[in-house]
């Protein structure tokens, strides 16, 4: 390696995986079978303490720490600009998951600890795709480019 890499921006496949999060409504099916893959709770009490189960968070840096490593491996001049990358999701996608929660945070259903994981999943997903041509997406929410 010959000093470090310089980032040009994010790939064109991460800049469509944010636009298509904030494309869509989220929340919109709340309480409504979608999938068999989708387990349906009654309530928002339980939804919440369901996503802020240790389980998930625990198996999201397990994630992150897969695409890093594989990512190092395959490419360590790309690797190097992890933080970059992460960088310039980050003023995209802070005001994207604010605004769809707003409404949810302005009712009381939702905290802003809620808010704060909501925007670590998707700082992940946006990882991953941001080095899906380098490491298959582990959690299954991006497709590989």
């Amino acid at each position: 390696m010959l000093g470090t890499p310089k980032f040009l921006g994010l790939r064109d496949h991460t800049k469509a995986v944010i636009e298509k999060l904030g494309s869509v409504q989220w929340f919109r099916a709340v309480g409504m079978s979608v999938s068999e893959d989708v387990r349906i709770v009654s309530s928002w009490e339980i939804a919440l303490a369901e996503f802020k189960q240790g389980g998930w968070e625990d198996a999201l840096h397990q994630a992150s720490n897969r695409v890093s490593s594989a990512a190092f491996a395959r490419d360590r001049d790309r690797h190097q600009l992890w933080n970059h990358a992460v960088d310039a999701i980050k003023p995209i996608l802070q005001p994207l998951v604010y605004k769809q929660t707003l409404g949810l945070l302005d009712q009381g259903i939702f905290d802003y600890e809620t808010q704060q994981l909501i925007y670590g999943d998707l700082l992940h997903v946006c990882e991953e795709a941001e080095y899906s041509d380098l490491v298959e997406p582990g959690l299954g929410l991006v497709t590989r480019s």
